[in-house]
């Protein structure tokens, strides 16, 4: 996406020695220097990727000792630890101190969101001090203020897409739904129940190609898909009714009821369809 907003004017800001703690969590590190918080609005300005880089440096990992699980841990201590701190500045940024995630969106960098999310598993569902809001508020505050101006319609839709993104497939929430839905985090198994996925089992042929059908059956307590009689792979549940073979990879399978009262299962870059045929 290009941008919008090239007006870059942060605003000197002074952190205290110890950065105000929203969880009592010992991640075992020291805490970060305030200018760590204000170079993460630099590299989301210029697009830099190496914020995972800082983001482990802050955390304390060690890429020599420490093992994958270990490096969530302490990527994701140091997140909710120290969350209300990456605040950001900016001429064309309506949140004073806003949160570094809306900045990224502001900044046409949301693929900074989709870094942190895929990397290292952290929240995007915290609301954020400067506003009482979550991202998914912002995003969806910033589709209405563009749809009011005529001329840029484009930048609402492309921001409607992203807001779709981070609620379908990133599991975003509202400051409003954090307390009545479910917390479910892109690449994280969870356990359903006997009957939710037993309601999924039967065979689903391809709409573009209907000699190519999918068969999900219940096995084992486990649900195992198969196309065109191949080997069976098993469906990890990430939500309700979405699942992943492999957790790091952007491949989803979504069951959801048709018009018709059948299910369709979607899956893939180009949103292929299967309908239920038994």
């Amino acid at each position: 996406m290009k941008k919008i907003v090239t007006a870059c004017l942060l605003t000197a800001v002074v952190f205290t020695a110890h950065a105000q703690q929203t969880t009592g969590e010992d991640c075992n590190c020291p805490t970060p220097k305030g200018t760590k918080f204000l170079n993460f609005c630099t590299l989301v300005e210029n697009q830099d990727s190496r914020y995972k880089q800082e983001l482990r440096g802050m955390s304390c990992v060690d890429l020599t000792k420490d093992s994958p699980e270990t490096i969530l841990a302490k990527v994701q201590c140091m997140w909710r630890k120290y969350f209300t701190e990456f605040g950001c500045d900016d001429a064309g940024f309506l949140v004073p101190q806003g949160n570094i995630l809306k900045y990224a969106v502001n900044q046409e960098f949301e693929y900074f969101v989709d870094g942190v999310v895929e990397e290292f598993g952290l929240d995007i569902n915290l609301k954020d001090p400067a506003d009482g809001k979550t991202l998914l508020d912002f995003v969806l505050d910033e589709v209405a203020r563009y749809r009011k101006i005529p001329e840029y319609q484009k930048k609402a839709k492309e921001l409607q897409e992203i807001y779709d993104h981070f609620k379908f497939d990133l599991y975003a929430l509202h400051a409003n739904e954090l307390t009545s839905k479910p917390h479910y985090q892109s690449g994280v198994k969870i356990n359903l129940a006997e009957n939710i996925k037993k309601k999924y089992t039967g065979a689903y042929a391809l709409n573009k190609a209907p000699t190519n059908v999918y068969t999900v059956v219940f096995e084992n307590d486990k649900l195992l898909m198969s196309l065109n009689g191949s080997k069976r792979s098993e469906l990890h549940a990430e939500s309700e009714n979405t699942f992943f073979l492999i957790p790091k990879t952007a491949a989803r399978y979504r069951f959801a009821i048709n018009k018709e009262g059948k299910y369709d299962l979607t899956f893939g870059s180009n949103q292929n369809k299967a309908t239920k045929v038994d």
